[in-house]
């Protein structure tokens, strides 16, 4: 990601280093909401270093479900654009006219 991010400005606008970025900043996300967070956003007492309440929990759980679900659906966007490069030959012309729909954005 580095070398997409710092890399030279046409790769990063190309399609799939698009897609790669928002996949790995909505996984990033849920890392770090899910995973690093872990029982702190769990209601005091019921498990290990459990410092939250019921209104945490549910915003754990929704983050959770949200960013996980983009993240797949990055995924698939990413196996999508990847098979028509490779098995169509869309250019970043035939990109550009559908980068809001694949995107979502």
């Amino acid at each position: 990601i580095r070398d997409l991010v710092k890399g030279p400005r046409a790769k990063r606008e190309q399609m799939s280093s698009r897609v790669l970025i928002a996949m790995n900043i909505t996984d990033l996300l849920a890392t770090s909401i899910v995973h690093v967070i872990g029982t702190w956003f769990v209601p005091k007492g019921t498990a290990f270093w459990s410092a939250g309440n019921e209104h945490t929990c549910d915003i754990q759980g929704w983050s959770f479900g949200l960013f996980y679900s983009f993240a797949l659906v990055y995924n698939a966007t990413l196996s999508i654009v990847f098979l028509l490069t490779v098995c169509y030959s869309w250019s970043e012309e035939d990109f550009r006219k559908w980068s809001y729909f694949i995107l979502g954005s």
